[in-house]
């Protein structure tokens, strides 16, 4: 989600090894170019989105993240997620939708390092707050409307680090990774039929700890 995907099975590590071989062909391609004054200053301003070449649609824009440096080696960054899957079916006497919306904000803070007028490796932390609403509906003889059978409210506390490499002034590319706990609470379910709704209390809580990897390539510029 986040904008961040957990290392589970063969297809996403060739998804990452992709990733890898593309962005050194295109630092490979940039290395003969004039290195001066490539990187960011104090109060310089900038966005980035994912690229993700082993997917149908490379550049995602569910997720943005911006940046203020407060001066040339810390800066301040915020994460905004926003993804909405929705689906329609029906019939002759009959109609189902389902309908997803995730929401997440990402605080952080970021320590840069250069070590060289292309190349700034950083590490810093990041909150992250996300909610999930989830409704269906159902008519067929009796209208039937489900709210959060799947919906969530879920807190991140992550230590990050990655790098940052300067194609010309003002544009980068890069990866980041990331380790910490998650805690994720379920939402009470609503059902409603023909009028009538109930409510059924979910206490369920998960934690998790581990590491996670941003399998796209991360694309900014400055503004």
């Amino acid at each position: 989600m986040q904008s961040y995907f957990i290392l589970k099975n063969r297809t996403d590590m060739k998804k990452i090894i992709v990733t890898i071989f593309m962005l050194t062909g295109i630092l490979l391609s940039v290395n003969s170019q004039e290195e001066e004054g490539l990187g960011f200053s104090a109060g310089d301003k900038n966005l980035e989105v994912n690229l993700r070449p082993a997917h149908d649609f490379p550049v995602q824009m569910n997720y943005l993240k911006g940046r203020y440096f407060i001066d040339s080696n810390m800066a301040v960054r915020g994460g905004l997620e926003f993804d909405l899957a929705s689906s329609t079916d029906e019939g002759d006497n009959w109609e189902s939708t389902e309908r997803v919306i995730d929401l997440g904000l990402y605080p952080g803070i970021e320590m840069h390092f250069p070590i060289s007028e292309r190349l700034t490796p950083y590490f810093g932390g990041e909150l992250g707050f996300l909610t999930r609403a989830t409704r269906s509906y159902e008519e067929n003889g009796v209208d039937r409307e489900v709210k959060n059978a799947n919906g969530f409210n879920r807190i991140e506390l992550n230590a990050v680090g990655g790098f940052d490499f300067y194609v010309y002034k003002g544009l980068y590319l890069g990866v980041e990774v990331s380790y910490g706990f998650t805690r994720q609470s379920f939402k009470d379910r609503e059902t409603t039929v023909n009028g009538t709704t109930t409510t059924d209390e979910n206490n369920e809580v998960n934690y998790f700890l581990g590491d996670g990897v941003n399998t796209g390539i991360r694309l900014g510029w400055a503004f």
